[in-house]
């Protein structure tokens, strides 16, 4: 962003957590999303960047709830569901 907030919608989430997502208040466009007790963190939304394909990916998350067109031929790590906010905080300090 270079000027602004965005607009913010928060939910609990399945597991219980209060989460937010994040949308520019004039398009729309979703922008980030996270865990309301995390904040400090927020998931930035790929198609965001001017250069998506700068970033590359070191997992699969939410893999029990994908179509079943999704390819992930890849060998990078697959999780069934969202990993705890207290793991990932803790892989944030492993290399990858």
């Amino acid at each position: 962003m270079t000027k602004g907030s965005p607009a913010r919608y928060e939910q609990t989430s399945d597991s219980g957590n209060m989460t937010f997502r994040e949308f520019c208040p004039n398009c729309g466009s979703h922008l980030f999303s996270g865990n309301v007790d995390f904040g400090q963190f927020k998931a930035v939304k790929i198609m965001t960047f001017d250069d998506p394909n700068s970033i590359k990916p070191d997992r699969h998350v939410w893999v029990e709830s994908a179509v079943d067109w999704v390819c992930m031929n890849d060998g990078l790590p697959r999780m069934a569901q969202q990993q705890a906010t207290d793991e990932f905080v803790e892989d944030l300090d492993q290399p990858v």
